[in-house]
């Protein structure tokens, strides 16, 4: 029996961690000084019995770092007595062994301050301390002691596998490797050797009667390191399902890095993938950009849980997980990245379907995208799946392919656990076809598989080594150290890889053929299976064999000997392998986590309240104010905003004033752009907002999904899609102050544009995803936008759209006109109705500057970024049929506009 890497429930939601004796505890100084309730944590696990464990209270005005130092180096814990006791697993000799201690006495307690009823009540009684109760003092002296058995089976029951592993023997040493948070990467290297063709991949395939047992697998590792991690997982095959619980705890006191956890993810395979992510310094959550991991450290350490903050965002990743849910690696890398990734999925319907509204509040769901195959079922058995999954990716990114692709794949082996390998290797086969076939040239690979022993899994591993740049065997620490999981990491995918995943679904398909076979025959005949991809003779590069035999007898010799610890601690009682809570925050700041899980997100009584908290955040806690009270009251361009363009400083030429800074964009509609915000409310996520200027309301904007705490300042035009007669509000996004909970209102246009790009993008939803997950096409578009010289460009694309077949129509109303290149120029005081500018100085090439009203001081302007308010507070609007000038004067007028400012006309 092998320990599963399954997410474990906490029985009592508490803190594990090493318990000192209470009696002891009572007579600590330590303990006695600290009174406060709130240093009292929810109940603990300690060998089947529930305690109250207390930390001492935390500092919250400390540094993660002063934190780490604080946790590195508890105080000393009370002197423990060990309590000689019997159980199903072996039987403890209170005699023998330096572990041996004499009962204990109530007579020990005579000294410890006991403030409890019981104790004032047996006072009351007359009982004396070190005697017993009762009239002649005949009650018994001695602590009662807990039952340590455990399970429905009989106290006579002895396991002959756990016999020879006695508690005397006590648990083997931690070494220093073992506790590593950060393993070294150790790379495989480049293969000079190129893909061979097609025909010869399928020469080298050999089928031979199915192989059932690894003893004799050796090919790859040292024997004595294969018998000795398979005799380990043969001790523990006699513990009963009824002994799981004991089996459990002594598995959580046997592991240094079990108190991490799942933290504030969905399960613990998004930790694996922190810990991956960090070890390969961000290859995983930033494979569209290199040399991004140490910034994105430094800001998520640097990060107050206060404010927002804002992630970085170097492109849209694409990325894929397959065999994965509920998505614990998905999760990570949407919170991760924000709103700057879009994952597609792929995996079984039913029980182990994608679980997205689980996702931490900081991980989008809306940019996750399961799709199920042609057949609807998840089924990655089957090649037509795979294929079609291909195409939508493909469809999905404009060809462009994805940049990394995750496989965290596994299913319940209970009873065939040391044919673990065996039983799991065509799911690794599948999981490495679909990375082949939707990874784009550069693109990385990631996929747990368990056990590398048989040749089977070694010519996959040479196939992959042929067609990647470099290739890893790795054992993060989250990975339980007493199972067979490792990872194998792919790094730049070649030209050949979809070659190679087209062979690899020949091979799947031929075993769907062979499978209904595997069952043994009354003789005892298994059926024929695809034993080698690659024969040996053709693995001629010595420094791959070397390496696989290598990791192999490393990663097998910590098996067995977690496996051997493991039973140890099955015997020793409360004991833990090392302090896990000190272990647990080294981990998550080598892995840029927060030390402290983030808050729980509030469910908010009414939307305004969710905006002001969870949107807003601006030090006013008044953004709708200062964005009404700054608009202008006439926002319609008129001819007086272009007078006086050869001079350009005319103070009511409101557009030629700036010429070079203001940007052109299409109206859709007749009103003005407003404010649309994402929102998690009423036990749904993603439902969308728009504010009503009139009512003062927000209100609910049906068929559009935005993320979480979203605000666009967008217009809401009534489209129609093509070739039928159906109606839909679309919102056609031109600004945007927040994405995701990434605050970026104060960041320039350009930088806000980019990401809202990315956004749009992310939202987009393939025709055949739409269909499986009932939500229908994203309707959330970016507007195009255009410098000012480039006014006739978007009047002619505008009408142009028309003659073409788009998936929506919508009709062309007029333009926008919006300071959003450049950089604004903005009052130097806090009261900008009392300064009088901005002003163009003659003697200092036309910089600009600033006067006040009453003392007549003059101030050189403040350059700043166009902020989300600025963009918002100098719209000018140029409506068809409603504004005094026709489209030509308007073209004429912007034209000489922009020539009195030296800018150049747009190119014929």
């Amino acid at each position: 029996m092998e320990p599963c890497d399954e997410e474990e429930e906490e029985l009592d939601g508490g803190v594990l961690e090493e318990v000192p004796d209470f009696f002891d505890e009572l007579s600590n100084e330590a303990y006695r000084s600290t009174t406060s309730l709130s240093a009292w944590m929810p109940p603990g696990k300690q060998a089947g019995r529930v305690v109250c464990v207390k930390r001492p209270e935390s500092h919250a005005s400390e540094s993660p770092s002063s934190k780490r130092q604080r946790t590195t180096n508890p105080p000393a814990p009370p002197a423990k007595r060990f309590v000689g006791a019997s159980s199903v697993f072996g039987h403890a000799d209170p005699a023998s062994g330096a572990d041996a201690a004499p009962p204990l006495q109530m007579a020990d307690l005579a000294g410890a301050e006991m403030d409890s009823n019981a104790y004032r009540m047996m006072a009351r009684m007359g009982h004396v301390a070190g005697k017993g109760l009762g009239k002649e003092q005949q009650g018994i002296a001695s602590a009662i002691l807990e039952s340590s058995h455990i399970g429905k089976l009989g106290l006579g029951y002895k396991s002959e596998a756990l016999a020879s592993h006695t508690r005397a023997s006590g648990p083997e040493p931690l070494e220093e490797s073992e506790t590593c948070v950060l393993p070294a990467v150790e790379w495989m290297g480049s293969s000079e050797r190129s893909l061979p063709d097609a025909v010869t991949l399928r020469k080298w395939l050999h089928e031979s009667e199915r192989v059932e047992v690894l003893d004799d697998e050796t090919e790859h590792c040292d024997p004595e390191v294969l018998r000795g991690m398979l005799s380990a997982k043969n001790v523990l095959d006699d513990i009963p399902p009824s002994e799981r619980r004991r089996f459990n705890d002594a598995r959580t006191r046997a592991n240094p890095f079990e108190g991490i956890k799942k933290e504030f993810f969905i399960n613990r395979a998004a930790l694996k993938m922190a810990a991956m992510d960090a070890a390969f310094e961000g290859l995983f959550s930033f494979a569209d950009a290199q040399h991004c991991w140490r910034e994105a450290v430094e800001a998520a350490r640097a990060d107050d849980p206060g404010t927002a903050r804002c992630r970085l965002a170097p492109g849209l990743l694409y990325f894929g997980d397959v065999a994965a849910g509920p998505g614990g690696f998905s999760e990570y890398i949407l919170w991760r990245r924000g709103a700057s990734a879009k994952g597609f999925g792929f995996t079984l319907r039913g029980d182990h379907d994608f679980t997205t509204q689980r996702f931490h509040y900081r991980a989008p769901p809306e940019l996750f995208h399961p799709y199920y195959g042609p057949a609807n079922d998840g089924d990655l058995y089957n090649s037509a799946n795979v294929r079609e999954f291909r195409e939508v990716v493909r469809r999905s990114t404009g060809g462009a392919m994805l940049h990394v692709l995750m496989g965290d794949g596994g299913f319940d082996v209970s009873g065939c656990e040391n044919i673990q390998e065996v039983m799991n290797k065509q799911l690794l086969l599948q999981q490495a076809a679909a990375a082949l076939c939707t990874l784009r040239e550069g693109g990385h690979f990631v996929v747990k598989a368990f056990d590398l022993f048989t040749p089977f899994s070694a010519g996959l591993l040479y196939l992959l080594h042929l067609v990647f740049e470099n290739v890893c065997i790795y054992k993060p620490a989250q990975s339980r150290p007493a199972n067979s999981e490792r990872y194998l990491v792919c790094r730049a995918m070649r030209a050949s890889g979809l070659p190679l995943g087209e062979h690899l679904l020949e091979v799947n398909d031929r075993l769907n053929v062979l499978k209904p076979l595997w069952p043994r025959d009354a003789k005892g005949h298994c059926g024929l299976d695809v034993q080698r991809l690659v024969p040996h003779d053709e693995m001629q590069s010595e420094a791959f064999l070397t390496y696989l035999r290598e990791s192999n007898n490393r990663i097998g010799a910590l098996q067995a000997k977690a496996l051997r610890r493991l039973v140890a601690y099955m015997h020793e009682q409360g004991s833990r392998v090392c302090d896990q809570s000190a272990t647990r925050d080294e981990c998550l700041f080598a892995w840029a986590l927060p030390l402290e899980p983030p808050p729980r997100p509030i469910d908010y009584s009414t939307i305004d309240d969710f905006f002001r908290y969870e949107v807003d955040k601006s030090p006013s806690g008044k953004l709708f104010d200062e964005l009404q009270s700054s608009r202008s009251n006439e926002d319609t361009l008129v001819e007086v905003d272009l007078q006086d363009c050869s001079t350009i400083r005319h103070d009511k030429a409101r557009l030629a004033h700036r010429v070079g800074d203001w940007l052109v964009a299409e109206a859709c509609t007749d009103q003005r752009p407003r404010l649309v915000m994402g929102a998690d409310f009423g036990n749904a996520r993603g439902v969308a907002y728009v504010w009503d200027e009139y009512t003062k309301e927000w209100q609910h904007l049906p068929n559009v999904q935005l993320p979480r705490a979203t605000l666009l300042w967008a217009e809401i035009v009534t489209e129609q899609f093509a070739g039928s007669r159906r109606f839909c509000d679309g919102v056609h996004a031109l600004d945007a102050a927040v994405l995701a909970g990434d605050d970026i209102r104060h960041q320039p246009y350009q930088e806000r544009h980019r990401r809202l790009q990315f956004l749009v993008d992310a939202l987009s939803r393939d025709e055949a995803i739409s269909k499986q997950t009932m939500t229908g096409p994203s309707l959330v578009r970016l507007k195009k936008v255009y410098a000012l010289n480039e006014v006739p460009k978007v009047l002619e694309e505008a009408r142009a759209r028309k003659d073409r077949r788009a998936e929506a129509q919508w009709h062309l109303r007029g333009l926008l006109f919006f300071p959003g290149e450049g950089e604004g120029r903005i009052p130097p005081g806090p009261r900008a109705e009392d300064w009088d500018g901005p002003h163009t100085s003659k003697s200092r090439k036309g910089e600009e500057y600033w006067v006040h009203k009453h003392t007549r001081q003059s101030v050189w302007s403040k350059k700043t970024p166009a902020s989300f308010k600025n963009c918002m507070k100098n719209l000018l609007r140029w409506c068809i049929g409603v504004s005094p000038m026709d489209e030509d004067k308007l073209v004429r007028l912007i034209m000489a506009a922009v020539v009195a400012a030296g800018l150049k006309k747009p190119s014929a």
